[in-house]
């Protein structure tokens, strides 16, 4: 089948291009190795991610955020030192007029609800599945999948 835009990877990075390229008109499909059972229980999931305020501002505009928000610890200090040496850094959301200078999630929680939002899509999923080949001319990609 035809498409326009092929991902290979349908972790957190892929799955977040794939829902950006949602709506553009543009065929896309995501070609991840791994079953949604494998992914879910994998130990990756355990990592915590600070997220920054831009990042922040990517998941709100690609709908994520908001079905996050709420599983996210808000950074509200950070103190930045090397002990034995001299200067530190302290830096306070207070101090400068915002909520949160990041926030603090589970890969989990991140990736489980950005999978679902893939999901509610038309964006073609093949998954168990690896890319095998690739093969360009001037005007298209083949990719072979097993």
């Amino acid at each position: 089948m035809p498409y326009d835009v092929i991902i290979v990877g349908g972790g957190l990075a892929g799955n977040c291009l794939a829902l950006a390229l949602n709506g553009s008109g543009l065929q896309v499909a995501i070609i991840e190795a791994n079953t949604r059972e494998q992914l879910q229980n994998s130990a990756m999931g355990d990592r915590a991610l600070a997220l920054a305020a831009g990042t922040i501002a990517t998941l709100e505009t690609l709908g994520i955020w908001q079905g996050i928000q709420m599983k996210a610890t808000a950074i509200t200090d950070i103190h930045v030192s090397d002990r034995g040496h001299f200067g530190k850094v302290r830096l306070s959301a207070r101090k400068q007029n915002v909520v949160a200078l990041g926030y603090v999630i589970t890969a989990r929680d991140i990736e489980s609800h950005v999978s679902e939002l893939v999901d509610k899509t038309k964006i073609t999923q093949v998954c168990p599945a690896r890319l095998v080949g690739l093969m360009s001319d001037d005007n298209t990609v083949n990719v072979s999948i097993k």
